[in-house]
């Protein structure tokens, strides 16, 4: 096999897992699971789906300059790695 079609397998799984963490992580955070008011209502905070556009815009980015989509697509997966580090040592 080519050099190219690892390239091409490895662009995919990247991408695809990348996705599976980002999306559902994305929406917990954003529909206010994790974050209760006193009275029990939810908290939602929709300012999170910005990591589900910045992931997007990387996967669409991919198909122009490789490197440069790879890059941005894992900024989401940085953030939250920060989030759980940052919760872990509280």
């Amino acid at each position: 096999m080519s050099k190219s079609i690892f390239l091409t397998i490895f662009r995919t799984l990247y991408f695809v897992i990348t996705g599976i963490i980002i999306i559902p992580l994305t929406i917990f955070f954003a529909s206010g699971g994790i974050a209760e008011r006193y009275g029990g209502e939810e908290f939602p905070t929709p300012q999170f789906f910005w990591l589900i556009a910045i992931w997007v815009i990387g996967l669409v980015l991919h198909f122009k300059k490789l490197w440069l989509g790879i890059i941005i697509a894992i900024i989401p997966v940085i953030y939250f790695g920060g989030l759980v580090i940052n919760a872990a040592l509280r």
